[in-house]
């Protein structure tokens, strides 16, 4: 006798991960500058994927261009006071 997973337990599990799961999609334009801040507790260790993709007129598509890269800056703010 084969046993099934309840879907409320299924549906639950996706709904626990979910708060540990965040994810960040945008568009820019060559030499456009994005600034994000977020408020991280001390000795927190931020990773990330990226991808950077053109658009090909020829294709009518996004692809990849080895040539093209992306710099990504981090600052540690001293204090909360921003302007």
């Amino acid at each position: 006798m084969r046993h099934q997973a309840s879907p409320v337990l299924f549906l639950l599990a996706i709904l626990l991960a979910l708060p540990a799961t965040q994810a960040l999609y945008f568009y820019m334009d060559r030499h456009e500058q994005r600034c994000f801040i977020e408020e991280l507790p001390k000795e927190t260790t931020v990773v990330g994927t990226y991808k950077s993709e053109e658009f090909n007129h020829h294709t009518n598509a996004y692809q990849e261009n080895p040539e093209t890269g992306i710099i990504i800056g981090v600052e540690v703010a001293v204090d909360s006071a921003r302007l």
